[in-house]
């Protein structure tokens, strides 16, 4: 079972045996090998292998037949892009679909970061070549990283925060308050999954 996982997660992804291989740092008969059931990968490589395939590590071990897959849109993301523009890249986005095993709504998406963008000085931000996935019929809660459009039609990268009970959203980029949770902002996905991509870029261009 584990070994059909890997071949049909890795398959739905659109990879080749090599490509895993070269991500992974081993051979491709090595991962000819996991597929087939001849042998297993280090457990040092299980995470890894999990986080390349869109899933996590228990995911991978769990019998196929009740891995659930769903492919979503994927869309370039672009500060301060407008919502038309958005709702335009989801009627026809570009990569058409990309899977996964969360258990995320028919209708979220993808955005596609082809730059790093900085969160600031000291945390992490989101490395090029990574895909966040959204989900627009969760509620966000504290600390949820969403994308949202302003009155005027601006979409933002923003943090739900709040402060003695007070809601505010603040700036994915420098930390900034930019709203309080009375002004005008139209929500259009909360985070749930976020994915390392740098292998896949020419196999995502030629989907």
């Amino acid at each position: 079972m584990f070994g059909e996982n890997i071949r049909k997660l890795r398959q739905a992804k659109g990879l080749s045996l090599q490509q895993v291989a070269s991500h992974l740092g081993v051979t491709r008969a090595s991962v000819s090998k996991w597929e087939k059931g001849h042998t297993n990968p280090e457990l040092s490589r299980l995470a890894q292998l999990a986080s390349l395939l869109g899933v996590t590590s228990s995911q991978l071990l769990t019998p196929s037949h009740t891995l659930p897959m769903r492919a979503y849109p994927v869309l370039e993301y672009e500060r301060h892009k407008g919502v038309e523009h958005f709702m335009r890249d989801l009627r026809s986005p570009t990569v058409p679909t990309y899977p996964s095993a969360s258990h995320a709504s028919e209708k979220s998406f993808y955005l596609k970061f082809n730059d790093k963008q900085e969160k600031n000085l000291w945390l992490t931000g989101i490395a090029s070549g990574a895909m966040v996935l959204f989900d627009p019929s969760l509620s966000p809660t504290t600390d949820d990283l969403i994308y949202a459009h302003d009155a005027t039609g601006n979409c933002y990268l923003l943090y739900l925060k709040t402060h003695q009970g007070i809601n505010f959203y603040q700036s994915f980029i420098g930390n900034k308050p930019l709203f309080k949770g009375e002004d005008y902002l139209v929500l259009l996905g909360v985070a749930v999954e976020s994915l390392t991509i740098t292998p896949l870029k020419q196999t995502l261009k030629n989907h």
